[in-house]
């Protein structure tokens, strides 16, 4: 999977490597925080005791920082993760995936906050889950 990065995502990226000593496979932008995803195997030490990388992290980008791992097998079930995880502290009742369709059932509140203003959120996760997925369509009911 090829990604194009611009300078300051790799500047991100070289950040986030010279504090936790993990290479990031990739750096986005997800509403107001700067996601970074790694492997499975490296998301214990990416995060750090008490989460204390992610904290500096956060101090010296001044951004939200999330770490999330990008699962080995993509199943339904990791889909979900991955989504659970990108889109936390909201949380959904159920996710389902068909072939090139996610839908997220979620109450009222959580519906709101995941489709975002102007559908700005829901595009965001969108061009996220197409990348890593190949998922074109995301129903929010």
């Amino acid at each position: 999977m090829k990604t194009k990065l611009d300078m300051a995502s790799i500047q991100y990226i070289n950040l986030f490597w010279f504090i936790t000593g993990v290479r990031a496979m990739d750096c986005f932008r997800y509403g107001p925080s700067i996601v970074f995803v790694v492997k499975p195997d490296f998301i214990l030490k990416a995060i750090g005791k008490n989460g204390e990388n992610v904290k500096y992290l956060s101090e010296k980008i001044r951004k939200k920082v999330k770490v999330v791992s990008l699962p080995k097998h993509m199943s339904e079930y990791c889909v979900a993760k991955f989504t659970l995880a990108l889109t936390y502290p909201i949380k959904f009742r159920k996710l389902t995936r068909d072939k090139e369709c996610v839908r997220i059932m979620a109450g009222p509140e959580a519906k709101a906050q995941l489709i975002g203003r102007n559908s700005a959120r829901v595009n965001e996760l969108r061009c996220i889950l197409r990348k890593y997925f190949k998922i074109k369509r995301i129903r929010i009911e």
